[in-house]
């Protein structure tokens, strides 16, 4: 569809660098076309001008699900490794032939360089048995998220690995300094 639209395909995007903007940027780059990004102050914006045509597309969190629910919104793929657990009927962008194609949004605790290890291993213990009572998983899973226990390396890896990936995105995109 987008490559028959002739240029005329947009993308809304809940605000420039913003993760949707990235993921249509990452799309783009993915699939090869090109289309225009359109961004808002927000996704309910962004959300309100996809419902009426304005846009015929976009990357959302959480805020398109009620009209995804509702059939006002068709959801073609997550874009995450996994799916998601508020739509698990949904496909990856993966499983739609987008090999590696991820922006998951993370969170992760820090502290201050130089906190006692010892301290950083007790912070470190009490977020993984949270992270591992299923009240918590079912509350997360209630907003999209999925937690991940660890280390404090598994944490710095990870962080580190996510860097490099962006770093690659944006500066493939042109966006900001890449540093």
């Amino acid at each position: 569809h987008i490559r028959a639209a002739g240029g005329r395909f947009s993308f809304g995007s809940s605000g420039t660098g913003q993760s949707p903007h990235v993921a249509a940027e990452l799309f783009r780059h993915a699939a090869g076309v090109e289309f225009e990004i359109v961004p808002y102050r927000g996704a309910a914006p962004a959300v309100t001008d996809m419902l009426a045509g304005t846009v015929q597309a976009m990357f959302d969190s959480t805020s398109s699900v009620p009209f995804v629910r509702q059939g006002r919104l068709r959801a073609l793929a997550v874009a995450n490794i996994e799916r998601s657990p508020l739509m698990p009927e949904v496909p990856t962008m993966a499983e739609s032939g987008f090999a590696g194609f991820d922006v998951s949004s993370w969170y992760v605790a820090l502290a201050p360089a130089g906190t006692p290890p010892e301290a950083v291993l007790t912070l470190n213990a009490a977020m993984n048995r949270v992270m591992a009572r299923p009240d918590v998983a079912e509350r997360l899973a209630a907003i999209n998220a999925v937690p991940m226990r660890g280390s404090p390396a598994d944490a710095g890896a990870f962080v580190g690995r996510q860097l490099a990936y962006w770093r690659e995105v944006l500066a493939r995109a042109g966006i900001g300094e890449a540093r």
